[in-house]
């Protein structure tokens, strides 16, 4: 890899979860980090970063598709994360 670049994964966190990211995205309402890449294999180790626990996670987005903490990250991806208090309550 060349000397200056880097891999990342965006993470975009929403609601409460804001106050845990360094910025802000234009709107004032998204917190934005990026990760190096080389410290992360999956979503949970991005929780895990984030001191986050599954309860207080209410949905988890990579790339724009629902996942789940074991879904493997790679460079370029955005990785969204919703609070509990924020998630949609399935019906059946």
């Amino acid at each position: 890899m060349a000397e200056g670049i880097f891999l990342t994964v965006e993470v975009r966190l929403f609601g409460i979860l804001t106050k845990k990211a360094p910025r802000l995205d234009r709107t004032g309402m998204v917190g934005i980090m990026n990760i190096d890449k080389e410290k992360v294999r999956d979503v949970s180790d991005i929780l895990g970063m984030l001191d986050l626990r599954k309860e207080n996670t209410g949905h988890i987005f990579l790339n724009s598709e629902y996942c789940i903490p074991s879904s493997l990250v790679s460079d370029g991806d955005t990785v969204a994360i919703f609070p509990s208090n924020m998630a949609i309550k399935w019906l059946q």
